[in-house]
């Protein structure tokens, strides 16, 4: 049974750029004068800071009974 007047599809290209950071209030930070090192630890995970993305849309096919509407872009 062909549904293609009822399907829709969409190919998404997403360019995106992350910034991620680290909360350095949690890191620990030791000094041992005699060996002259310094001892860093307790390093949390990154977070994630802020997100930009462009969407390109490519290959938008959609059916009779089933198309794209302003809100799916």
């Amino acid at each position: 049974m062909d549904v293609s007047f009822f399907t829709k599809k969409a190919l998404i290209r997403v360019k995106a750029r992350i910034l991620a950071g680290f909360d350095f209030e949690k890191v620990k930070i030791s000094v041992d004068e005699k060996s002259k090192t310094v001892t860093i630890s307790n390093i949390p995970p990154p977070q994630i800071l802020s997100m930009e993305h462009d969407l390109d849309y490519y290959d938008i096919t959609e059916g009779i009974f089933n198309s794209f509407s302003t809100e799916d872009y």
